[in-house]
C-alpha cells in the first residue's frame, strides 16, 4: 500500500517555508545591470490603440527521430504569420520552414572535451525556401560545450529562428513589430552573430524586434519567482492590463530591456517581455504603449486569454507533434532495414534497452 504521509510532510514544510519570505522587490541581477524597483507607482497602465501595429511572430519545434550516443538525427520546423489586431493579414502558405538535421559526435583530442560535432542538414521537401543554418557555424558553437548538453538537440532550430526571423522582417516596414517566442537572449557567439543579422536588418528597417515568454525561472532578491511577485504588487495599482520595467537585460548575453506585462484582465498570467535595448533607449511612452496595446488587441482569443494570439498559432504550426516522429521514425526505420545501414540501427540499439524494459514491466 502507498504511503502518502511522508510526501504529504515534505509538501507541507515546503509550503510552510515558502509562506513567509521577506520581500526585496528587486530583480536578482546579474553584475553590472541595471534594475528597477517593483512597486506600485512603477508600472504602467496600457491604454486602448487606435490602429493596431502589424506585427509578425516567429517560433519553432524539433523532435527526435532517433538517438545513439554518438549521434542524434532531429525533424525541425520554424514558422513566422503576421497579424494587426485580431486579423491575420498574410497568407498562411509558404510560411513553414521543416529541415531534418544529424549531429554526430566524433573523438578529437584537439576539442574541448576531446569531442568534436559533424552536421548535415537536410531540407524537408515540402517546405518554403529558406537559408538554412551554416553546418560549420553549429560545429563551432558545439565544440565549446559539454558532451550531454541540450543544447546540442536544439542549435539548429534556434538558429533557423532567427533565420526565419530574416524572412519575416521582408514582410514588415516602418514601425511594425516582430516577436520572437521565447526571449533574446543567445548564450553563444554564433548564436549572437546570427541574431544581430536579424537585429541590425530591423533597425534599418524601424521594426521594434521584441520577445515574450511564456515561462521564467527569475527571482527577486528575496526569492521570490519574479512574475508571481509582481503579479501581487499589481493588485495594488488597479490596472487591468499593465507593464513594468525589470532590467536592462539579466545577463552579458541578453540584448533586451526586461519587462513584465499583463495584456488581459481575465488573463491567469503575466508574461516576461523584451525589447532590443538600442531600441527601447529611442522610444517615449507613446510607442511602447502602442506596442503593448497592439499585443493586447491580439491576446483576446479564449485559447489563451492574455496570451498573444499570433504565437499560438505560431506554436501550432511550428510544433512537432508526435504522430510526425512516428511516421518520420517508421520510415526510417524502414530504410535502415532495407538499405544496408546496418551500422546505424547497431548504434542506436544501445539506447532501446531501456524502452523495453519499460515495456515489459509497465
Amino acid at each position: 500500500m502507498l504511503n502518502f504521509k511522508p510526501l504529504t510532510n515534505l509538501a507541507k514544510e515546503l509550503n510552510d517555508s515558502l509562506e513567509f519570505l521577506p520581500h526585496d522587490d528587486v530583480l536578482l541581477p546579474s553584475k553590472d545591470r541595471k534594475v528597477y524597483e517593483l512597486k506600485p507607482s512603477n508600472f504602467r497602465k496600457i491604454s486602448p490603440a487606435n490602429t493596431p501595429i502589424k506585427i509578425a511572430f516567429v517560433d519553432g519545434g524539433n523532435g527526435t527521430i532517433t538517438k545513439s550516443p554518438n549521434f542524434t538525427i532531429s525533424f525541425n520546423r520554424v514558422y513566422y504569420c503576421i497579424f494587426q489586431g485580431k486579423k491575420q493579414v498574410h497568407n498562411t502558405q509558404g510560411l513553414t520552414t521543416d529541415f531534418f538535421s544529424c549531429i554526430q559526435k566524433r573523438v578529437k583530442g584537439a576539442a574541448k572535451n576531446g569531442i568534436i560535432h559533424d552536421i548535415i542538414l537536410r531540407m524537408s521537401r515540402n517546405s518554403h525556401n529558406m537559408d538554412l543554418p551554416d553546418s560549420n557555424d553549429i560545429t563551432a558553437a558545439l565544440n565549446n560545450v559539454t558532451f550531454d548538453d541540450p543544447r546540442i538537440d536544439t542549435l539548429p532550430r534556434s538558429l533557423a529562428e532567427w533565420r526565419l526571423g530574416m524572412i519575416a522582417l521582408d514582410a514588415l516596414s516602418d514601425g511594425d513589430v516582430l516577436v520572437m517566442d521565447g526571449s533574446l537572449t543567445t548564450p553563444d557567439k554564433i548564436e549572437s552573430r546570427y541574431a544581430n543579422a536579424m537585429f541590425e536588418k530591423a533597425q534599418s528597417k524601424n521594426v521594434t524586434v521584441c520577445a515574450i515568454s511564456k515561462t521564467s525561472r527569475l527571482l527577486t532578491r528575496s526569492g521570490e519567482p519574479l512574475l508571481n511577485r509582481v503579479s501581487d504588487i499589481s493588485q495594488q495599482t488597479g490596472y487591468d492590463r499593465w507593464r513594468i520595467n525589470v532590467a536592462d537585460g539579466v545577463s552579458p548575453h541578453d540584448p533586451g530591456f526586461v519587462m513584465v506585462v499583463k495584456l488581459h484582465p481575465a488573463a491567469r498570467f503575466s508574461f516576461r517581455f523584451e525589447i532590443l535595448q538600442e531600441q527601447h533607449q529611442e522610444m517615449d511612452d507613446a510607442r511602447i504603449n502602442n506596442i503593448m496595446a497592439s499585443l493586447a488587441t491580439n491576446s483576446q482569443d479564449l485559447s489563451f486569454l492574455g496570451y498573444p494570439y499570433g504565437l499560438v498559432v505560431a506554436d501550432r504550426f511550428a510544433q512537432v507533434r508526435k504522430d510526425d516522429i512516428k511516421i518520420y521514425t517508421a520510415m526510417l526505420e524502414s530504410r535502415i532495414r532495407t538499405g544496408n545501414l546496418s551500422k546505424i540501427m547497431e548504434h542506436t540499439r544501445i539506447l532501446q534497452a531501456h524502452d523495453r524494459l519499460n515495456e515489459v514491466t509497465s
